[in-house]
């Protein structure tokens, strides 16, 4: 049995948290947020982990992004305020 997150519960994850920075105030049309949005996409499709920031300039705000493979850890996003 493999301990990979399968890739339904990926896309819920996705669904929900880019659903959540929508809700912020974040329009989707803005550069940051497609660069979220295709690296949720990409992390659903091709099975790799990936951690890291985007810079959300538009709204002064840094986006820490982790995004685990491993059942039982769940995709995180935390929207910080650049100072």
């Amino acid at each position: 049995m493999s301990d990979t997150k399968p890739i339904q519960e990926r896309v819920k994850e996705s669904i929900t948290i880019l659903k959540k920075v929508k809700e912020m105030g974040i329009h989707q049309t803005d550069s940051a947020y497609k660069e979220l949005s295709s690296r949720f996409s990409d992390w659903v499709k091709g099975g790799d982990s990936w951690s890291g920031d985007i810079e959300f300039t538009r709204y002064n705000r840094k986006a820490q992004v982790s995004l685990p493979i491993k059942i039982g850890r769940y995709a995180t996003v935390n929207l910080l305020v650049n100072r």
